[in-house]
């Protein structure tokens, strides 16, 4: 079964094994005023329906796509890292000799104790010398959650993919950030 809103970027889907919500960038405002509801209607699904005192698997993902416009990627490229991103993130890779279409991917997947991990990607994609995109994928999982612990272990979740992405990002984005 899928359910989604013709009025917001929300869509539910629901089968007889899982239950699963999206919520697009300009629906979401916060974990506790935009996805927790959610969780929660998630978790009642999961209580109602499939009837299980224990939930295999809890995944969050949260993306951030950052375009840029540039006039010169060559010449731009290393400031437009060092000003999103933070220096020990992209020391490896901020003098790599670029070209037009090129992709850049990092990923490292963090142990988080317990049976849960956060795999972190950056994704730096060159469409042509005017145009970079920076993405960046957060996924946090845990396994094997006891259904009263389902929504502390979503905010655990949550916590730590918001603070990879305060420790990924420089200060000039957060305080972007801050103003919209």
């Amino acid at each position: 079964i899928q359910l989604s809103s013709n009025t917001e970027q929300l869509k539910y889907n629901f089968d007889t094994r899982s239950a699963k919500v999206i919520i697009g960038p300009k629906t979401y405002k916060s974990f506790g005023n935009t996805l927790l509801p959610s969780i929660e209607k998630l978790k009642h699904y999961v209580e109602r329906v499939i009837v299980t005192p224990e939930v295999l698997e809890i995944s969050i993902s949260k993306y951030n796509v950052l375009p840029i416009q540039t006039t010169d990627f060559k010449r731009d490229f290393k400031n437009i890292l060092e000003y999103v991103i933070r220096k020990e993130h992209i020391e490896d890779i901020i003098n790599i000799d670029i070209q037009d279409n090129t992709k850049i991917s990092k990923e490292a997947v963090v142990d988080l104790g317990n049976g849960a991990n956060q795999k972190i990607r950056i994704t730096i994609s060159l469409v042509d010398k005017n145009k970079i995109f920076i993405e960046f994928a957060f996924i946090a999982t845990a396994t094997d959650v006891a259904l009263k612990d389902y929504i502390e272990i979503s905010e655990f979740l949550n916590e730590t993919i918001y603070g990879a992405f305060i420790n990924l990002v420089t200060n000039n984005i957060l305080e972007l950030m801050e103003r919209d």
